[in-house]
């Protein structure tokens, strides 16, 4: 949109994002950013079902009440948040950060304790022991560490400060996936050299790596994708090869590695994995849009989806009724487990659904979905409709029902003094030039 004012002698033209203010002639005199693009880059759900944590990229962490989809509170630190993880009881929750911090949060958004890796780097992984005892984060400067959440008896603001495991230790790469076997154990893939280690909480490890077409570890792969079996004896590791092997965690130097139909293909982005609740069969979905079925044994049964786009989260639902896929394309797959037939198909997560910004409410009911452009949608899965979604903003956070695109400016006006900013969700900004003065809220 553009607008002259009224002695000719500058002119507005507004876009998605930017308000500028030029002269005749072009030359640019400021510019105002009217709301700066809002990631939502992590979630999960309450194991109770009370409520939904939300990190985004202007470090916010956001709670929502599941029943009414309305902001309850909110912490704010100083950068993105990357990853997010609930205590198996709700007690607290873990958020990091790209700065390297390990936020410990109640319910309340109260920050209890900090924690600071020395290298400052972002979190990849981060996740709770299976009863809460231990929280383990990893970054991406290749450290991980372990904390203690029995070390906290009078609360996590007094705990002791967690143990760096690999001191001392060189990993391969940082690490960028990650599930617990049991309370005392669980695995970690890495960035680089194809390599996965299976670590227990005092410290030891041992590395394994699956082996590529020649016999031979592929040096140059990376693993994105791992899960662990629901009785914690089978693990699938997905690999950038394309290649989906399946480990019997007793004995490592027997791995079975399953082919898809077409690995030329599953290799991109490296295939991510999901176990069903029962452990009966697992799939696997990667960037070429491709969602396969295969049996606890490795036997492929089924191409669930053949082109979705680049898929970059793959969940059941708890009771492992559902299964959810989402990707790039900003589209969510729901199917039926009982007969694998496509059940709901949920649109409208403009720019994509980040890894890590998909969620299923405790009931199995509800998802959760994040976009890369600030949005977040809970949705009914049964009946098939939208309960509520929330735009992520700079300042606050606006809730509508049924909202189908982002916020949008739509028209500008000048006076001598004053410029006016119509907005597509109802409200009018009001700006000095070029400063904003205040904003009004239209009814509709």
């Amino acid at each position: 949109t553009r607008c002259w004012s009224p002695d000719n002698t500058r002119f507005v033209i507004s876009t998605d994002t930017v308000i500028e203010t030029r002269l005749a002639d072009g030359e640019l005199i400021d510019s105002l950013l009217l709301h700066q693009p809002v990631q939502c880059l992590a979630i999960d759900c309450d194991p109770q079902g009370k409520f939904i944590v939300a990190g985004d990229s202007v470090g916010a962490v956001r709670f929502w009440d599941v029943e009414s989809g309305q902001l309850a509170t909110s912490h704010r630190t100083s950068a993105a948040i990357t990853k997010i993880a609930i205590h198996p009881r709700g007690h607290w929750v873990a958020a990091g950060d790209a700065a390297g911090h390990v936020l410990l949060i109640d319910r309340a958004a109260n920050l209890l304790r900090e924690f600071s890796t020395a290298e400052g780097a972002a979190t990849n992984v981060l996740a709770w022991s299976p009863s809460g005892r231990w929280l383990v984060s990893g970054s991406q400067g290749g450290t991980l560490w372990l904390w203690d959440s029995e070390s906290a008896p009078a609360g996590a603001a007094n705990a002791r400060e967690p143990v760096v495991l690999t001191h001392g230790i060189e990993l391969p790469g940082c690490p960028i996936s990650l599930d617990w076997i049991s309370e005392r154990e669980f695995v970690v893939g890495f960035s680089v050299a194809h390599t996965v280690q299976k670590w227990s909480v005092d410290g030891k490890y041992q590395q394994f790596a699956p082996k590529g077409a020649d016999g031979f570890p592929n040096l140059r792969d990376h693993v994105p994708g791992l899960a662990v079996s629901p009785d914690g004896r089978q693990l699938v590791t997905g690999s950038s090869d394309g290649f989906v092997t399946l480990w019997d965690l007793h004995a490592l130097d027997a791995p079975v590695r399953v082919h898809p139909t077409d690995r030329a293909k599953h290799w991109l982005g490296g295939p991510l994995a999901a176990w069903h609740p029962a452990g009966e069969y697992f799939v696997t979905a990667s960037a070429d849009g491709q969602v396969i079925l295969w049996d606890s044994d490795g036997q492929l049964l089924q191409h669930v989806l053949q082109d979705g786009g680049e898929m970059r989260d793959v969940r059941f639902s708890p009771d492992g009724r559902w299964l959810a896929a989402s990707g790039s394309a900003g589209i969510v797959w729901i199917w039926d487990t009982r007969t694998w037939r496509q059940h709901a198909l949920f649109k409208g997560h403009t720019g994509g659904v980040p890894n890590g910004a998909l969620s299923w409410t405790a009931d199995s009911e509800r998802i959760v979905v994040g976009s890369a452009a600030g949005l977040i949608r809970i949705w009914n899965v049964a009946p098939n409709e939208l309960v509520a979604t929330q735009v992520l903003c700079q300042s606050k956070t606006r809730t509508f029902d049924n909202l189908a695109t982002a916020i949008q400016p739509l028209d500008v006006e000048f006076t001598k003094e004053f410029q006016f900013q119509a907005e597509s969700d109802g409200a009018v900004r009001i700006l000095t030039s070029p400063k904003p003065l205040t904003m009004a809220r239209a009814n509709e």
